[in-house]
């Protein structure tokens, strides 16, 4: 079987683009692959085994994929570190080649025809709800794997499957366990609890030029401009293949009426024509659209001296950003993988072309370094007004704070929030039976809340740098003899892969301890 999906399947075509095969291994997400790009820096090496920035970047993107989709789509602005997710997208793939290595020790043994009744159960590899040969083939070509490439990984990941279900299933969970889980689990507490805003003091507070300055100078590095290129690059997109595609106004007038027929207001034909042709193009003609981008990135790849190669070819505008920094920017800035491309070591110290950079689906860009600007200190007076604000907001919070201190003596002594909200004319908020992943409430008063014996009083500090007075009113514990058969079976699976996920990580920080990991932070 294993055979007969290899089959007509050889060479290379280009490069590894950035989640486009994203398939749901099993085992710690453990789904790398090969490749990387000219003189591919090695980030760590595990026992010997080579971690190149390839993969990091890899591991980088299915997070930021499996985070966008847990926000809707888009990520906060700010919210994630870039820095941050590749410290842990490289602890990540140590912890995989760590527990990898140790299953392979384990003699675990996978058949060639469970790895391929996997594969053919792979999505990504179907057409028509069919798995496709040809298909696969074309994935693979453009991830530059052979067949046995991609059936090892398979192979790989069933391997440690086996061997996670075998942890679990050892793991042992008693019914005295689980009462204390439900007890917990299913435990709601009621409380009271007011606020004093921090903007209440702000008024009170003045900060002067010297404490500006001095504050400046002990924290030059908060007040950087960071580092930051622009770049020059091309774009491929359905467009692209407007002069390949013989197409008439009639078809696009029809899809035009089919999208906008509706519509009170409908836009003007002609301002809409490209959008109708790009769709157009992308739906009749993606296998050609397909071969295009591999040549885009073979082009790219084999001139990486200069864009008007590829420019020439396809009949396309080099094109130039604005400002990018390691956070990102406008424009194509906003694509983690121009990002991640405009800091890699061959755009950014040997001046190269880019890895193929694939954007969307039927999008690609190569991007080569047009101006590199270094991390500087931005001036005082460009940053004194917001360093002002800065201080004197932190000095309100702490106000906030005295003051609330103030209070929990009166509080002890017998006084009520009620008193205490009149007199300051705030809102006394009242909570019923709330549970531990409450999110109507700040989070660090439920916190607090869940710590407190029945009757018992806290001052809490806020993230907005406000302070909150707080009374718990009453607990009501779970009650593990309302549970039904089936819910207690749940939860008693539910109890035994915590202990099977406790016990691999015990596990994993042992082989770190006996590992030879050596890695280079300054190439991550």
């Amino acid at each position: 079987m294993l055979q007969a999906i290899r089959d007509g399947i050889k060479g290379w075509i280009a490069w590894v683009i950035i989640g486009f095969i994203a398939l749901p291994f099993i085992f710690m997400g453990g789904y790398e692959y090969f490749g990387g790009g000219r003189e591919d820096a090695v980030v760590a090496r595990v026992d010997g085994e080579e971690i190149p920035r390839s993969q990091i970047n890899q591991a980088v993107e299915r997070q930021r994929a499996q985070l966008r989709e847990m926000f809707g789509g888009d990520l906060p602005d700010g919210a994630f570190d870039a820095a941050a997710l590749r410290r842990e997208a490289l602890e990540q793939l140590i912890d995989e080649r760590l527990l990898h290595a140790y299953v392979d020790r384990q003699g675990l043994r996978v058949t060639d025809q469970e790895v391929a009744q996997t594969i053919r159960s792979q999505e990504i590899f179907h057409e028509g709800g069919q798995f496709s040969r040809g298909r696969y083939q074309t994935l693979l070509e453009r991830n530059r794997m052979t067949p046995e490439d991609y059936e090892e990984l398979v192979r790989r990941d069933l391997k440690a499957d086996q061997f996670q279900q075998a942890v679990f299933a050892s793991s042992i969970s008693t019914p005295s366990q689980l009462d204390r889980l439900v007890r917990l689990q299913d435990e709601s507490r009621s409380f009271s609890y007011l606020e004093l805003a921090a903007e209440r003091y702000i008024d009170e507070v003045r900060v002067d030029d010297a404490e500006v300055e001095a504050h400046y100078e002990a924290n030059t590095d908060d007040y950087m401009a960071q580092e930051a290129v622009r770049l020059e690059y091309v774009e491929l997109g359905p467009l692209a293949l407007r002069d390949q595609v013989e197409v008439d106004d009639d078809a696009l007038r029809e899809r035009y009426d089919e999208r906008y027929g509706d519509d009170e207001d409908p836009p003007a034909f002609d301002a809409v024509r490209e959008e109708l042709l790009a769709d157009y193009i992308r739906e009749q003609h993606g296998t050609e659209l397909m071969e295009a981008g591999d040549e885009f990135g073979n082009i790219a790849f084999e001139q990486p001296d200069s864009l008007e190669p590829l420019a020439d070819t396809f009949g396309l505008e080099i094109r130039s950003s604005d400002w990018i920094d390691r956070e990102g920017g406008e424009g194509i800035g906003e694509l983690s993988g121009v990002v991640e491309q405009a800091f890699s070591e061959d755009v950014l110290e040997y001046g190269y072309n880019s890895d193929l950079i694939r954007a969307d689906e039927d999008r690609y860009l190569v991007v080569r370094l047009l101006e590199h600007r270094e991390a500087e200190p931005r001036p005082l007076e460009e940053v004194a007004d917001s360093i002002r604000e800065e201080i004197r907001q932190e000095r309100a919070a702490e106000l906030a704070l005295e003051r609330a201190e103030e209070l929990m003596t009166r509080l002890r002594d017998g006084e009520s929030l009620d008193e205490l909200a009149e007199e300051l004319d705030v809102e006394r908020f009242t909570v019923e039976e709330a549970y531990r992943d409450d999110r109507s409430h700040p989070a660090a008063v439920v916190r607090e809340a869940f710590a407190l014996e029945e009757g018992g009083h806290a001052r809490v500090e806020l993230e907005d740098g406000a302070a909150a007075l707080l009374r718990l009113d009453d607990i009501s514990r779970g009650d593990p003899d309302g549970l039904s058969a089936q819910e207690r079976e749940q939860l008693q699976q539910q109890l035994q892969r915590m202990a099977g996920d406790s016990e691999v990580r015990a596990l994993i920080r042992a082989l770190r301890a006996e590992a030879d990991i050596e890695i280079a932070r300054e190439r991550l």
